[in-house]
């Protein structure tokens, strides 16, 4: 077996495990059997990745790279000086790992180039098709409401990679034609048959930013201020009326197979939320209490996350990590709005075509935990999509640009991209 072909088999068996985890990792979901030692297999698999994979090593290289890590391994430190206990710390890390693992996998498969993510999104959405005719079919031995959980854990999984494959399309002027289908199937049952409230919300917001990716060859430096002015114009009334859909989902679709909300969840997630920055946030809030903290809930019951994710961000990082969370994503947020629709302005900040899938995972952090393993797992491969064919994206967004100049003399349009 080729180097090549080894590399795509351990990528497929780590994909394959992300998948099969969605089902297992939760014992009400009567399964069979449980996946042993991934935690292990992640960091052997990130290890391996580094050996094989000089792009993947110079990922390390970045200044922000190199900051991030330093940041986490000073947590680390910071979490065995508290004494948290090994087991939750060993947790956390394991949600690193899961984000380091989904980066890692385009290193490892390698396709076609005109197969940049499509073999990911359809090896995902067959494992989302199974987890929907569990839910529907009420199969005995499946425990109902957690089987609906296993379909949101792999909707955390396939949205930020699907949106990530609708902007590279459009980048690249190819048809989305099937991922629309697949994202119309999602939204459907999401919407009409699941009653998945956060999964509805974030494929229509999603929308609007994928929408808004609407590129021109402008070069004036003014037109990057009437783009923003456009943005926030397009972006208000749908994004008013999302917020209202969100919040009267469960008035708007009464029904006895509302399996996974209830009349009080809201209520009940604000009461936690509060409840634990009160008694556990409060006291630690600069800093947080690290890796590996817990809290017991106001039910009594020991917990690792809470139900908002914005609030789990602060219990382990404190105001600094919450911090510096909103300073990365208001930065990126506002170059998009600024330069989404400049190609030139795109092609120097061409990491802004992670914004649609950075949404969809933001959002999933305020409305619902969002650091499930599925949803760094998914993020990371968004990530690694982008890292892995940067190049592609670039030369897309250049062409049209060096086929609209003026001739200015000799020389190769491809050059910029090996500077």
């Amino acid at each position: 077996m080729s180097l090549k072909h080894l590399n795509i088999l351990i990528g497929y068996i780590l994909l394959l495990s992300i998948c099969i985890n969605a089902f297992t990792r939760n014992a009400e979901l009567n399964i069979g059997f449980a996946l042993r030692g991934h935690f292990w297999f992640l960091i052997a698999t990130i290890i391996y990745g580094l050996l094989v994979s000089s792009n993947f090593r110079d990922v390390f290289k970045r200044k922000f790279s190199i900051f991030i890590s330093a940041y986490f391994f000073l947590y680390i430190c910071y979490s065995v000086y508290l004494g948290n206990e090994y087991v939750f710390i060993k947790a956390d890390v394991a949600r690193i790992l899961f984000l380091l693992a989904g980066i890692v996998s385009p290193y490892l498969m390698t396709f076609r180039k005109n197969k940049v993510f499509e073999n990911y999104i359809y090896f995902i959405f067959f494992f989302l098709l199974i987890s929907y005719y569990i839910y529907l079919k009420d199969f005995s031995g499946f425990h109902i409401r957690y089987s609906g959980y296993t379909a949101a854990f792999l909707h955390q999984l396939f949205l930020p990679v699907l949106f990530f494959g609708l902007s590279y399309n459009k980048i690249i002027r190819k048809s989305n034609r099937t991922n629309f289908v697949l994202l119309l199937i999602v939204f459907v049952f999401s919407f009409f048959l699941g009653k998945f409230r956060a999964s509805s919300f974030v494929i229509i917001i999603g929308l609007m930013f994928l929408i808004n990716l609407n590129i021109r060859n402008y070069n004036k430096s003014f037109s990057s201020f009437i783009n923003l002015f456009k943005s926030s114009i397009n972006y208000t009334l749908p994004l008013l009326l999302a917020i209202t859909l969100y919040y009267n989902f469960s008035y708007l679709l009464e029904s006895d197979n509302y399996r996974i909300l209830d009349a009080e969840s809201d209520n009940y997630r604000i009461f936690e939320a509060t409840y634990v920055f009160e008694e556990y946030i409060r006291p630690n809030l600069l800093l947080g209490g690290g890796l590996g903290s817990q809290f017991f809930t106001p039910k009594g019951e020991i917990e690792t996350d809470v139900h908002l994710g914005l609030f789990t961000v602060m219990l382990k990082f404190g105001l600094i990590g919450i911090c510096l969370l909103f300073f990365l994503l208001i930065n990126f947020y506002l170059k998009y709005f600024i330069y989404s629709r400049s190609r030139k302005r795109l092609f120097k900040e061409s990491v802004l075509l992670l914004v649609p899938s950075l949404t969809i995972w933001s959002i999933y952090i305020v409305v619902a935990k969002g650091l499930f393993p599925e949803s760094l797992f998914g993020i990371g491969l968004s990530i690694g999509l982008y890292l892995k064919n940067k190049a592609l994206i670039k030369s897309a967004l250049y062409l049209p640009m060096q086929k609209a100049a003026p001739p200015v003399g000799l020389g190769t349009p491809y050059s910029v991209f090996t500077s």
